[in-house]
């Protein structure tokens, strides 16, 4: 054995793996699997059952079109679920071998019709299991691979792509691995309607549909971890850039809504939701993969990642835990010529999961999962240019003589219980989070003049702004079972947030060592408490068409008090404290003309909570000035929208036009004169906007797609504290932007190669309002990048090769001005060409 060539063990191992199969699939013929399928068309449904039982059921095309079915959930038998899925039709069920069953009519004899075979993933022949997430398979007798069938959670239940009415992306973690993606900033283009600031990993801020001013008070768009919305709700804790930045490792999916979201998701999600879905442990199969990667950066650093994961069965049908884990090391590409600091951006993301699952009865289920993740930076991903749009030193290099690192640690526990009735689903979601983030930004060039009037020689001043936060979430829903006239969900939501807001400055003396801080160091403390109740209800009209309205009332409290010291400290802050409230509300329609073709109509709503407000020293009176409270401000969004999908899944549309109306926006107001700044209403906006996705599969190796979005987001009034004029553009948003990929699968040669290519474009954008005084205005221009990849399969391993940005083009993501820094413009840039390579093993 010790002389065993490798190619002899590896088949060895695929006989004895294969001659295990064959008497697993005959001892398990009547063996019960857990099953969760939703009310949906009985051929979709048919698809997710031969997914997750592992049974392969042969139909006539004729014999389910245009069926639904009330769905399956539950630990059952293949059989007995394949009852309860065709119960109240005409189908009938014939046993075809150990694993397989055929659908006829009663009475009929079995149609001329050419049938379909829906098999497990296994039984694809061309299929690779990497493929596997977010899909079901649909294989004709030939092997041939026709569709990816897509599960999303938009409207809180389990639901087909096909029939959510209203616009969702979804990425699946093999289109992540499959690109090199490791962040944020890595997908962000690929999503029709997105736009972001950033100033590196940890500290972005998304913008969805136009729905922003370009320097919010508080975030336009929600983040949730599965089932818990992510940071602190309220504008005092500051945090309106730190989108959370997920490791993507051993992730389902990540799910985009587009538009306001505030019926079923609340306060903060006036943009849309971006949501990351984690994989679902199992009790009843043992796997894992592994991860390395590496790539290398035009005029930049080395980066390296590595991650594992493993699923493993406690007690088969009962308990499951989920563990994985993940370092992502980013070589950075920025200079600091100041500090003499190569790669200042350079950063280190690690973190992992531990998800426990128990079902100790059929109706009951219990999860439990950990989540952390840190963030450390060493510097921002933004260069200096002039405001004419020219590079300081060169497009990748600043001058920052203070450092600016970025630190963040982020802990999650939530425990989530289901309890299946035979009419509804009650659902509890308990969660705890801690977010701990530590950022400087360099203030030298502003301050250093005025600190040397009160007779002080700073060679660096720093700007340290420190958050915490804590926080509990409670949500309660029970939904309706499904398949009858109505359809329902209420529910009860409840958050207790405490957060710190520490500002201070880290100074060097003269000589370049560490000063104290004499100059001013101030905490305020928020406490920002919500409670919540909504419902939906849809009604079916007929089999095709259905309406839906939902509602949900929000009551907020909050208090702030803050202290400062310091020779240049602001006055402190009394305890200041304010309530308000909200409705939201939802309403569509949803036209289903077949399977493969809907038309809707939604209308929606959104906001954002209002509360108390700073007062401020006037330095012309040297009074302190109360400020009245600020009022919510609220979004209505009107959205059409029609999706297509040819009878044989090789054609797809998504097709979406929307208007918005954003009125009495919340921003912060800086006034040099007086040394104000507080929060107010400002006047409203306007966007109008579409977005067309297409897929086509001329040949089933072959896949071609183009995501595209038009966003003309403009101002509705003239409004002079955000400089801004009747019909101006909205920063940060591209008036078009899009992508175009293209896929080629040799499944059918040995190692099974592939070949991508993506062509993404952004239009050009402004940083800010032509006249904003506090925030100069800045031209990004636009940019194109293309991006390249191939991949190898050899069983038990997958190669992908990537090269994102080809061209090299030093496209200007997002920019930051402030009259701080008045002869400067801090631009993030895209990441120069970055050749990588990943290698992932399943076992």
């Amino acid at each position: 054995m010790r002389n065993e060539q490798p190619t002899s063990k590896v088949t060895n191992a695929l006989v004895t793996c294969a001659a295990a199969l064959c008497i697993t699939c005959t001892a398990q013929a009547e063996e019960t699997v857990e099953l969760k399928i939703p009310p949906q068309s009985l051929e979709t449904a048919l698809l997710e059952f031969a997914e997750q039982s592992g049974a392969q059921v042969v139909m006539a095309s004729t014999n389910v079109a245009d069926i639904r079915t009330r769905g399956v959930a539950g630990r059952l038998t293949p059989r007995v679920a394949l009852a309860q899925l065709i119960e109240g039709t005409d189908l009938e069920i014939h046993a075809v071998g150990e694993r397989g069953f055929s659908l006829t009519a009663r009475a009929d004899e079995p149609k001329a019709t050419q049938p379909k075979t829906v098999a497990p993933a296994s039984a694809a022949k061309a299929e690779d299991p990497k493929k596997k997430a977010l899909s079901s398979n649909l294989v004709t007798p030939d092997g041939d691979r026709r569709i990816e069938t897509v599960i999303v959670t938009a409207q809180k239940r389990e639901e087909r792509l096909m029939e959510v009415p209203q616009s969702v992306t979804a990425l699946s973690t093999a289109e992540l691995t499959r690109s090199g993606a490791l962040q944020f900033r890595d997908y962000a283009d690929s999503v029709p309607g997105l736009a972001y600031n950033t100033n590196g990993a940890g500290y972005t801020q998304v913008v969805l549909r136009g729905v922003t001013t370009g320097y919010e008070s508080s975030a336009p768009v929600a983040i949730y971890v599965d089932e818990v919305p992510y940071g602190g709700s309220g504008v005092m804790v500051n945090t309106t850039r730190q989108a959370l930045d997920a490791g993507l490792f051993d992730l389902d999916r990540i799910e985009v809504l587009r538009g306001p979201q505030g019926t079923l998701y609340g306060a903060g999600a006036v943009g849309g939701l971006l949501k990351y879905v984690s994989k679902r442990p199992s009790s009843d199969k043992f796997e894992g993969q592994a991860q390395i990667g590496l790539s290398s950066t035009e005029q930049g650093g080395l980066s390296h990642s590595v991650a594992g994961a493993a699923n493993l069965p406690i007690s088969e049908g009962k308990a499951g835990v989920r563990l994985s884990g993940f370092y992502n090391h980013d070589g950075g590409y920025i200079d600091n010529l100041s500090r003499g600091k190569d790669d200042v951006n350079q950063a280190d993301i690690y973190g992992g999961r531990a998800d426990l699952l128990l079902t100790p009865t059929e109706q009951f289920s219990v999860r439990v999962a950990v989540f952390a993740q840190n963030i450390s930076r060493d510097g921002e991903s933004s260069a200096d240019f002039s405001f004419a749009g020219s590079p300081v030193d060169s497009d990748m290099k600043q001058r920052r003589p203070a450092a600016e690192p970025f630190d963040q640690s982020f802990r999650l526990a939530s425990v989530t219980l289901n309890y299946n009735f035979d009419w509804a689903a009650l659902t509890s979601i308990s969660s705890y989070q801690q977010d701990h983030t530590e950022n400087v930004i360099d203030i030298t060039q502003l301050y250093q003049p005025f600190t040397a009037l009160l007779g002080h020689s700073y060679s660096s001043i720093g700007s340290v702004g420190e958050t915490k936060t804590d926080k509990f979430v409670q949500e309660v829903r029970l939904a309706s079972a499904g398949g009858e006239r109505f359809d329902w969900i209420v529910g009860g939501f409840y958050t207790d947030e405490n957060m710190d807001n520490h500002g201070r400055y880290v100074l060097e003396d003269a000589a370049g060592q560490p000063a104290p801080n004499v100059l001013n160091d101030g905490l305020t403390e928020i406490q920002f408490e919500e409670y919540a109740g909504f419902g939906t209800l849809t009604w079916h009209l007929t089999d095709k068409l259905d309406v839906s309205g939902g509602i949900r009332y929000s009551k907020v409290h909050q208090s702030f008090t803050s202290n400062f010291v310091g020779e240049i400290a602001v006055p402190s802050q009394p305890k200041t404290t304010g309530t308000t409230d909200a409705t939201t509300y939802l309403a569509n329609a949803r036209y289903l003309i077949n399977d493969q073709s809907m038309f809707y109509a939604r209308y929606a709503t959104g906001y954002r909570p209002g509360g108390p407000n700073n007062s401020y020293l006037d330095l012309v009176t040297l009074q302190q000035v109360p400020v009245a409270p600020f009022d919510s401000d609220t979004l209505s969004s009107y959205e059409l929208g029609f999706r297509h999908e040819t009878a044989d899944r090789r054609f797809s549309m998504d097709l979406a036009a929307y208007y918005i109306d954003w009125k009495d926006i919340i921003i912060r107001v800086y006034d040099a004169g007086t040394g104000a700044s507080y929060y107010d209403n400002a006047a409203g906006m306007r966007v109008r906007g579409g977005e067309l996705a297409l897929t086509a599969r001329p040949v089933s190796s072959l896949t071609l797609a183009a995501n595209m979005a038009y966003t003309d987001a403009y101002m509705a009034e003239d409004n002079s504290q955000l400089g801004a004029a009747k019909g101006e553009r909205m920063p940060t948003v591209p008036r078009f932007s899009g992508s175009l990929t293209a896929e080629y699968d040799f499944s059918d040669i040995r190692w099974q190669p592939t070949l991508g290519a993506a062509v993404r474009y952004t239009g050009d954008r402004t940083a800010s309002f032509d006249l904003n005084g506090g925030f100069p205005q800045y031209d990004m221009g636009s940019y194109t990048a293309v991006d390249l990849r191939a991949g190898l399969s050899f069983a038990p391993y997958d190669v992908q090769l990537y090269v994102r940005n080809l061209l090299d083009e030093r496209g200007q993501v997002s920019a930051y001005t402030w009259q701080g820094n008045p002869l400067v413009s801090r631009v993030a840039m895209l990441q120069p060409r970055t050749i990588g390579l990943t290698v992932t093993t399943r076992f």
